[in-house]
């Protein structure tokens, strides 16, 4: 068994060495926590404010104004934006008013490898920039599902699809949202159909 230890003899009180210490009667760690509040506050408030003011001023950011695909293409891209104008003039009607405010433009499949079902994705696109009630868009996200699943396999459509239908909603400040060719934000529409579409 080991021998306990004991301070050695004539150090049983220990005397303390140097000036002896100051009590403040004032709580800092009160005042920490007080000042660390504020800060944080401050952060939050700061922090806050700037994503504000980058999402409404930077709005027009989510409006696309040029093609990323066919860049050589530009009888390609022409009746592209031809087809989609005409698309949206048979839901809209032909009055400047009511067409979207920037020309059509498109980026194939936006997020997503662009391959035989490309054509599908532009497609797509046109009814997305025209935008619409949400049952229109339904409407686009489902013929794009089966259009991928003509060119490509069933489970590449159903995927598209879920990444369309969560990707694409009106109010993401993004490129491929529902309403592209209109300003940021621009939400569903109850559009009264000028002719029937398919």
């Amino acid at each position: 068994m080991a021998p306990r230890w004991s301070p050695p003899r004539g150090t049983d009180r220990l005397t303390p060495i140097g000036p002896p210490l100051e009590v403040s009667t004032s709580n800092p760690i009160g005042e920490g926590t007080k000042t660390m509040r504020g800060t944080l506050k401050m952060k939050v408030w700061f922090l806050g404010s700037w994503c504000i003011c980058a999402v409404a001023g930077c709005g027009w950011l989510t409006t696309p104004t040029k093609s990323t695909i066919w860049h050589g293409d530009i009888k390609a891209l022409k009746k592209a934006e031809d087809d989609a104008l005409q698309l949206c003039k048979k839901i809209r009607g032909d009055s400047p008013e009511s067409l979207p405010p920037h020309k059509f433009t498109t980026d194939g499949c936006s997020m997503w490898p662009d391959g035989s079902w490309q054509q599908c994705c532009v497609e797509h696109d046109m009814p997305y920039w025209c935008g619409g009630s949400a049952e229109d868009r339904k409407n686009a996200d489902r013929h794009l599902s089966e259009c991928v699943a003509k060119k490509a396999s069933w489970v590449m459509g159903s995927l598209m699809y879920v990444g369309v239908h969560f990707g694409g909603m009106p109010w993401w400040p993004t490129r491929w949202r529902w309403g592209y060719g209109w300003d940021w934000p621009h939400g569903y529409e109850q559009l009264q159909l000028k002719e029937k579409v398919n």
